[in-house]
């Protein structure tokens, strides 16, 4: 939260830039920090966003399913070839064929955090799952659900959200 806090005063030192995404992997999967992040958001008049890719599958917010679920049952929107860094070798990369979708969720607040910390907002992101219907002979197949302040409404805008988690490693 506190690196959060401060990528998101970077937007005052930089009046130039459209805005600034903090993007982390599942370790940051907290509601309090999508809570801070929204909050900060409005500071910073919609410049600051944030990416992360869920470890959690939370409650949707007025319905039955969980999040991965929910996800899990609706069609791919669009389908690429996605460049990586190659599992070994810092300067090789890998073309995964993934496809995605995205919408926007409802999460509901955490028992925990209603409980021990009087939290009643549910919180409302963009949900983008990126899945692998046919991994490479050998490998994994690549999953990710991911997690985000930014808007996204069109395929081009999904896909470019997924490159910049794709790139979190550079």
């Amino acid at each position: 939260i506190r690196s959060l806090q401060h990528t998101a005063a970077l937007c005052e030192q930089l009046p130039q830039a459209q805005a600034l995404i903090s993007i982390a992997d599942r370790e940051a999967d907290m509601y309090e920090l999508f809570v801070e992040a929204l909050r900060l958001q409005g500071e910073q008049a919609g410049r600051f966003h944030v990416l992360v890719r869920a470890q959690h599958d939370r409650q949707l917010e007025d319905e039955q399913n969980r999040l991965w679920d929910h996800l899990a049952e609706q069609p791919a929107c669009v389908c690429w070839s996605l460049e990586l860094p190659a599992p070994k070798g810092l300067h090789s990369r890998q073309v995964r064929h993934v496809e995605a979708l995205w919408q926007s969720v409802t999460l509901a607040v955490p028992a925990h955090q209603k409980k021990h910390h009087g939290h009643e907002q549910p919180i409302t992101l963009t949900a983008i799952i990126v899945r692998e219907p046919m991994p490479p002979p050998g490998q994994s197949a690549l999953e990710w659900v991911l997690l985000t302040t930014w808007p996204v409404n069109c395929a081009s805008e999904a896909q470019r959200v997924v490159r910049w988690y794709a790139r979190r490693w550079q």
